[in-house]
């Protein structure tokens, strides 16, 4: 299947001219320029805000599920710094199918801790949380995981033998990873609003009986949040104030609602209102149409300000830090 007019004499993908030397960066340098400064300025407050948060973590014990979650939003944040050196390829400095990856890794990355919190989310319900996981369930999280990346990485593999311009319309992409998402988003909230109506009968009975609230914790959910992640020593909690843990569960629902909304809207609106992305005149230029080149964006695209947003999402959905107290105290 190839849905774009690619012949021999079409240059390779970024490149135009008689002898395939011009690059795409020549009709709009403003535009590429200013793309490389936001690429360059998001990625290095994500990488910052990850490393500094990740090296907290790593000081008081984190559960691993946190300190993965940190990994991540550094390697999304490097990619924004490699999207930076050359904004869609553009500028021919790196090949157009390792720009892509970079851009699809980032996705799949973010796809990759939602589902790892999912699958917590769904032990929490099953009352697996402080116990050994059933090893069906990390096999079930881990195919999962395993196959978002398949889907992203293997869809970006397409472009190796056709001049960089792909093997199928990237609709298909679009489309796919609005669907996964928007499966990956359900089951949060499925899950996290059953966890939200436990916790709310946890801080009701803090409200009655303060004392009572301690052992509904540790007998139900202790300080659950989506900041957990392994088996800990349970430890007396503090009742100095309330923790109101069934706020913090909706705060966080709302804010994932927001995020996977926003992205399943955009990449909805990618793949019917814009069905070649763009692609179309970026072929047009590569087979020597002036017009098309000049009519060239070089602008960053609105789903990777999204993929920012979700990393910044992340963040603070695992802001909490339980600070490990010091030998001698």
């Amino acid at each position: 299947m190839q849905p774009f007019n690619i012949t021999d004499t079409t240059c390779q993908y970024s490149v135009t001219g008689s002898d395939c030397s011009i690059p795409y960066s020549t009709f709009n340098q403003t535009e590429y320029h200013t793309s490389q400064l936001i690429y360059c300025l998001l990625g290095i407050v994500g990488v910052a805000a990850s490393a500094y948060k990740f090296g907290i973590a790593v000081q008081n014990a984190s559960p691993s599920l946190q300190l993965r979650a940190f990994i991540i939003c550094f390697f999304c944040s490097m990619t924004f710094l490699g999207r930076s050196v050359d904004p869609q390829g553009y500028g021919c400095i790196i090949p157009h199918i390792v720009g892509i990856t970079l851009i699809d890794a980032c996705t799949a990355a973010i796809y990759t801790i939602l589902v790892n919190s999912a699958i917590f989310w769904i032990s929490i319900t099953q009352g697996s949380v402080h116990t050994q996981r059933p090893s069906r369930i990390t096999i079930f999280e881990n195919v999962i995981v395993m196959s978002v990346w398949v889907f992203h990485i293997g869809f970006d593999l397409t472009l190796i033998g056709t001049k960089g311009f792909g093997r199928f319309p990237y609709y298909i992409r679009d489309l796919g990873a609005s669907i996964i998402l928007f499966v990956i988003a359900a089951v949060l909230l499925t899950y996290g609003l059953r966890i939200c109506a436990r916790l709310k009968h946890i801080d009701r009975m803090a409200n009655l009986e303060p004392g009572l609230s301690i052992t509904l914790a540790i007998a139900s959910l202790d300080c659950i949040s989506i900041e957990e992640g392994q088996t800990r020593v349970m430890e007396t909690p503090q009742m100095d104030k309330p923790i109101y843990r069934a706020k913090r569960m909706q705060h966080l629902l709302i804010a994932i609602t927001f995020v996977a909304a926003l992205g399943i809207g955009f990449q909805v609106y990618t793949a019917f209102a814009m069905p070649l992305n763009g692609i179309d005149k970026q072929l047009a230029c590569s087979n020597g149409v002036l017009e098309a080149c000049l009519e060239l964006e070089a602008t960053v695209k609105p789903l990777h300000y999204v993929q920012f947003v979700a990393i910044c999402a992340v963040l603070w959905g695992y802001r909490t830090i339980r600070i490990k107290p010091n030998a001698e105290s």
